[in-house]
């Protein structure tokens, strides 16, 4: 068990405002926020950082329990994507960090984990299927 951080961005964001106009971006951070929100223990915390970013911390989550958890974000957030847009426009590059593995302080933590959501967002968009977190990490 660990306190988790998810540094979490939405893919394809910036394509859904040039294409369908910010009332559909607007609606996909609306339904973004809804998801995470349905997704999260009473224990959990969501905050969006600025632009279409979010931050989760879990406390006391298994590293089983977090992969799973990202890939079902992943999963609702292109479903949102679909209904919004038409089409699957849009997924969620997300970085972990755990306390006190990944560092003690909140600052070292969220930059981990913003570190990591970076290299996922990269491979994501080099066509690389990414298996996250990385067990080694999260343990």
């Amino acid at each position: 068990m660990c306190f988790a951080l998810l540094a979490c961005d939405l893919d394809g964001f910036q394509n859904i405002n040039d294409n369908y106009g910010h009332l559909a971006g607007n609606e996909m951070l609306k339904r973004v926020a809804l998801v995470l929100q349905e997704n999260c223990r009473g224990t959990d915390y969501i905050a969006r950082m600025g632009g279409d970013e979010f931050v989760v911390l879990l406390a006391g989550t298994a590293p089983d329990e977090l992969e799973d958890r990202m890939r079902q974000l992943d999963r609702m957030v292109r479903v949102a994507s679909r209904e919004i847009c038409g089409e699957e426009k849009g997924g969620i590059s997300i970085g972990t960090a755990c306390f006190p593995d990944d560092g003690n302080e909140a600052e070292t933590l969220l930059a981990h984990a913003d570190n990591d959501m970076y290299r996922a967002k990269r491979a994501r968009k080099a066509g690389v299927v990414v298996q996250l977190p990385r067990p080694a990490q999260v343990a």
